[in-house]
């Protein structure tokens, strides 16, 4: 098998190689996928780098979530499509992009439950008061 550093196409991709990497020593295959992929990130412009390390970060993610490899091969393949079907959209609606972007921006979430305020008769003496 080359180094990742040498494979530049898909004729030096020997998938054989790999899926027996995969089966006998799948650490050893896992990392080598992702020194793989970094060093495919690595090679793009700088502008691509950053949007390339925030999808695999998210495919990471699915894969961490996913339960199986063949459900990380579904949330792959469904954020996949979805993309395809926004830059689908945006190529028949020009304009849009500002739309498909905002579909998909993701929804803060609190780290701490907003403090609710409590009746003035059930406040204890000792808490700090906020007047």
């Amino acid at each position: 098998m080359l180094p990742p550093e040498h494979a530049t196409s898909l004729e030096e991709f020997d998938f054989d190689q790999w899926a027996t990497l995969a089966r006998t020593r799948p650490d050893a295959f896992e990392e080598l996928r992702r020194l793989t992929v970094e060093l495919a990130i690595l090679k793009r412009s700088r502008r691509n780098r950053e949007r390339l390390k925030g999808l695999q970060w998210r495919i990471d993610r699915l894969r961490e979530t996913a339960g199986s490899p063949l459900a990380a091969c579904m949330r792959i393949s469904q954020l996949m499509w979805d993309r395809f079907e926004d830059l689908n959209d945006c190529y028949h609606h020009p304009g849009c992009t500002l739309r498909a972007q905002q579909a998909h921006a993701p929804a803060a979430i609190p780290l701490h439950p907003a403090a609710t305020p409590s009746p003035a008769g059930d406040r204890d003496d000792d808490a700090p008061r906020n007047e």
